[in-house]
Order: C-alpha cells, then structure tokens, then sequence
C-alpha cells in the first residue's frame, strides 16, 4: 500500500460518519407490523426486518 496512513485516516473518517447514524437508526425499531409494512412500500421507503431466533 502506497499511503497506509492516509488509507488509515480515511477510514477512520468513514467510521466517525457513519457510526452515529448507525446508532440513531437503532432508535426506531418497531415490533413488525401488516399494515405498517405495507404502508412503507406503498410510499417506498426503505424496510429492514431484523430475524433472530434462540435455537
């Protein structure tokens, strides 16, 4: 790698503008709902369904 530091820097740069973000979408988690589903795809918003299970 040509410039390890400047690589390193900027990575470090993309981590601190894109952590906080990450960590203010947590907040709006919902329990899944039919009808709320359905509504974000009528006006085309972006839908993340999380799945865990305890197996």
């Amino acid at each position: 790698m040509r410039y390890p530091l400047l690589m390193f820097g900027l990575a470090l740069l993309a981590a601190v503008l894109v952590l906080p973000q990450a960590a203010t979408a947590l907040e709006g988690w919902k329990p899944y709902d039919a009808k709320a589903f359905a509504q974000a795809q009528k006006d085309g918003k972006t839908i993340f369904v999380a799945v865990h299970t305890d197996w």
